[in-house]
């Protein structure tokens, strides 16, 4: 009899410690899931988090336009022209506007063999804006009437610039010290941006040295030129002498 029920007793002895590991087993089981779930939920977190900052700067980078006439000379010889101006609704509206940039331009590609692209046309306000691409330096300044040149500096000499200008040096983004003509054609390696016309313009690189004369730096690879006396229809030979990074 007492033989019994020690069996008995050492057996629900067993049950319970098996109950209690099992018990614990599935408490385990479980914290680990939760667990892998905060896990997972984190990372879904971060993931959204991701495509959204990237569709923002996707979105506001091709939504940007410049605020001014701005000239971009890209890395691949391209020129694209932004050019802000006030609207003059007694010569266009707004269809007419469209229709006046596009058959112009369409007209000069079929009389050159070329493939300037207009990207934009829109009207706000009293405000048009324009945005077009040029092949090439050449083609901005036949089409424009402006003049605009691009190369080495050993390309530019050859070709007969002279670079008779007062210069500033440029650092950091701001004008720096007066330098002469000699110092700045020493480098025939560097980058040349000539210009006449009254526009920002930014080259892709840093800019070494300005004309002093009617620029102002905007940044590291921007140059506002305008008349001091307000002149728009006065331009003089702009030169910007750059670098490219590599």
């Amino acid at each position: 009899m007492k033989d019994a029920t020690r069996k008995t007793s050492k057996n629900t002895s067993n049950q319970k410690q098996t109950s209690t590991r099992e018990a614990r087993q599935a408490r385990n089981a479980k914290r680990r899931q939760q667990i892998l779930f905060r896990r997972r939920l984190m990372l879904l977190i971060a993931a959204v988090v991701v495509v959204v900052i990237v569709v923002v700067v996707a979105k506001n980078s091709l939504s940007s336009k410049a605020d001014v006439s701005t000239i971009v000379l890209n890395e691949d010889g391209t020129v694209t022209c932004e050019e802000v101006v006030e609207f003059d609704k007694s010569e266009y509206d707004k269809a007419g506007l469209k229709t006046y940039v596009k058959k112009t331009v369409d007209d000069y590609n079929k009389a050159n063999s070329t493939a300037i692209t207009v990207e934009k046309v829109k009207v706000s306000g009293d405000e048009a804006y324009t945005k077009i691409v040029y092949p090439t330096v050449a083609e901005y300044a036949d089409f424009t009437k402006y003049a605009m040149y691009t190369g080495s500096m050993n390309a530019a000499l050859n070709d007969g610039y002279t670079f008779m200008d007062s210069f500033v040096s440029v650092k950091d983004g701001q004008k720096a010290d007066s330098v002469e003509t000699i110092d700045v054609t020493s480098n025939k390696e560097c980058n040349v941006l000539i210009i006449k016309e009254n526009i920002n313009v930014k080259v892709p690189g840093k800019i070494l040295y300005v004309s002093d004369k009617n620029t102002t730096i905007v940044d590291d690879s921007t140059v506002a030129i305008a008349q001091t006396d307000g002149n728009n229809d006065a331009t003089q030979l702009t030169y910007i002498i750059y670098e490219v990074e590599k």
